[in-house]
């Protein structure tokens, strides 16, 4: 349980990054549509973005943004902080 557990974390703060790269470089390299960074119309291509993440993921993640263990969260604990979602990270 251990290993898997770390094996998630891993890939989550890898993607992560990859979602926090790719975020920063949009604001260097500036295109009229989120969708145009993975266009395939050679007047749109050009950059990495295919390479690192796919495009359906890129929106799922901003679209789905979660940052909690949903494992830690008691909604019938009185005492439960319901901020937690936002709070803990893996």
């Amino acid at each position: 349980m251990e290993l898997q557990c770390t094996q998630v974390c891993a890939m989550v703060l890898n993607e992560t990054k990859q979602f926090v790269a790719l975020s920063l470089l949009m604001g260097i390299v500036v295109k009229p549509e989120i969708s145009d960074y993975w266009s395939t119309n050679p007047l749109l291509k050009g950059s990495i973005f295919n390479s690192v993440m796919s495009r359906n993921r890129f929106h799922s993640i901003i679209q789905f943004p979660h940052f909690a263990e949903n494992s830690q969260f008691d909604s019938n604990d009185p005492d439960c902080d319901r901020l937690i979602q936002g709070q803990t990270c893996c």
